[in-house]
């Protein structure tokens, strides 16, 4: 028969084995839990350098890194959250001193919380105020035709003005004039006219158009008639309340009235006339 000897007793085992035990625990007492680290994209660390500064300071709250400004890191913990200036520091250094941040927090942890965000308040666009310009332009044009009277005109204008939209009415005088020829005297025309104008304006420039009404007397002929009117106007220099007009004005006449001299035709007001002028335009107060 044999019999197997071992170097310690049962009540040796015991002892060694309370030993290893109380060895496990002290050094699982003594080893701080690993903060849970979460580091979101676009910030200048990552979690792995944020982690392994942390375990340098001791025991740590779980943390969440949120970017704010290039800058900036916004610090999330469970008691709280602020914002850490990193200026140009990167990579380790720049996870240095948010480890530096959170192990304060860890010895305070009275987090001051970040400031509410309010949203800013807009507000509504003020309505647009009227405004009431009158202006006078002077200017020279002439017909489509080659017969057409030459015309010299000018133009006044009283426009009210709100946002983009435009309205007003108008008068104005046009000469026309065709030279004689062979001996024959010159034939004159005088062509009032009166307009009700609307349109848009965009910038300096304004585009109106409207209906008008033409009254006309050539070599002793005299005739109403309706039409329609259009001008494209521009302001190109403005002082306070005074601005300098450029316009392009045409008008469409519904009848054409035209001189004969031996049975050929002279002279004629134009069915459709255009006119350039320049002025100035004066914003009432």
């Amino acid at each position: 028969m044999f019999r197997t000897f071992f170097p310690f007793s049962r009540a040796d085992d015991q002892t060694v084995m309370a030993r290893l035990a109380f060895v496990v625990a002290t050094l699982a007492w003594s080893s701080p839990a690993r903060a849970d680290v979460t580091v979101e994209p676009g910030a200048p660390f990552t979690a792995g350098e944020l982690t392994e500064a942390l375990a340098v300071r001791g025991p740590a709250p779980d943390v969440t890194v949120r970017v704010v400004a290039p800058t900036t890191v916004e610090l999330r913990t469970p008691d709280g959250g602020q914002r850490v200036e990193l200026g140009s520091a990167r990579g380790p250094a720049a996870a240095r001193l948010v480890a530096l941040q959170v192990a304060s927090v860890a010895a305070s942890p009275e987090l001051p919380r970040p400031p509410a965000t309010v949203a800013p308040v807009t507000p509504p666009p003020a309505a647009s105020e009227a405004s009431y310009r009158v202006g006078v332009v002077v200017g020279a044009g002439l017909g489509a035709q080659d017969i057409d009277l030459k015309l010299a005109a000018v133009r006044v204008d009283a426009t009210r003005a709100w946002g983009r939209w435009r309205a007003g009415a108008g008068g104005g005088w046009l000469l026309g004039l065709a030279r004689g020829t062979d001996g024959a005297r010159a034939v004159t025309a005088n062509v009032g006219v009166v307009r009700a104008l609307a349109g848009v304006g965009v910038g300096p420039v304004e585009v109106l158009a409207g209906p008008e009404l033409v009254a006309y007397g050539i070599d002793r002929v005299s005739r109403v008639s309706a039409g329609v009117a259009g001008s494209v106007r521009a302001r190109i220099a403005a002082g306070g309340r005074w601005r300098v007009l450029a316009s392009i004005d045409a008008d469409l006449v519904q009848h054409r009235v035209e001189i004969a001299r031996d049975g050929m035709p002279f002279a004629a007001i134009p069915r459709v006339a255009l006119t350039g002028a320049v002025g100035l335009e004066w914003e009432l107060p």
